[in-house]
Formats: structure tokens, C-alpha cells, sequence
């Protein structure tokens, strides 16, 4: 786990640096690393949804290279540090799963501009941001 963490520290920082130029603007981050704020949620043998409306809070996510941060009301309530595992299946639709240090998984799919995690269990649920 220490070895994936500082492989994808050198690669964020030598990113970074090849991306900022003083003739240039630096680019938004990609890949899960950001800036995300949630638009909602899906799952439950009911198959709810969750929405900021309906449960009267905002959230968002802060991901860098080592640390997982969610705010809820723009309040910190975790801060962990996470590895992103690439696995042979591909439950989910995808092969890249977020493992946070207190031991919760989520399946990721991730674009330039949303981010999709998957709660690892039957009726769980299915978690909608977009970057911001």
C-alpha cells in the first residue's frame, strides 16, 4: 500500500509539473482526483433516491493524491487516506476501486466530469457528483 501511494504521489507531482507552464493556465485536475459535489444517491431494496433537496444538506468530496475528504454542510466529517486498487473483475462495470483506510470500498467509474461510486453490497447504494 506504501508503494502505491508514493508512486502516485511522484506521478501527480511530475503531472502537475508537466502541465504548468507559465505561458499556459494549469488544467483541472482529471481522473478522481478533485473536486466533487454530490447530486445525489440511488439504491435500497426500495430503490430510493437521495437528492441535496430531499435530505436538506449539501456534500462534497475532496480527493488528492493521498487523502479522501467529505464535507457535509461544508463541514469536514472525514478525512482518510485511501488507495486506488485496479481489480480482474468488473462487478460494477468497472475494474477501479477507492479502499479508504477504515476499510470501506467503493466501486469508482470516473470521467472529466462525474464521478460514480458504488457501495459494495447487495442494496446499497450508488452515489452521483459532478466536478466542480
Amino acid at each position: 500500500m506504501k508503494k502505491k501511494r508514493v508512486l502516485a504521489l511522484v506521478l501527480g507531482t511530475f503531472l502537475v509539473l508537466a502541465a504548468c507552464r507559465k505561458e499556459t493556465a494549469c488544467e483541472q485536475p482529471t481522473g478522481i482526483q478533485g473536486e466533487w459535489v454530490w447530486k445525489k444517491s440511488v439504491g435500497g431494496f426500495g430503490g430510493w433516491t437521495d437528492t441535496p433537496e430531499s435530505k436538506m444538506r449539501t456534500q462534497t468530496l475532496k480527493i488528492d493524491d493521498l487523502f479522501y475528504e467529505e464535507y457535509v454542510n461544508d463541514s469536514l466529517v472525514q478525512r482518510v487516506e485511501y488507495d486506488l486498487d485496479i481489480r480482474d473483475e468488473d462487478f460494477f462495470g468497472t475494474n477501479q476501486y477507492i479502499v479508504l483506510a477504515t476499510g470501506t470500498e467503493y466501486a469508482v467509474k470516473v470521467d472529466d466530469s462525474t464521478l460514480e461510486l458504488y457501495e459494495r453490497c447487495f442494496d446499497c447504494f450508488t452515489h452521483y457528483y459532478e466536478r466542480k
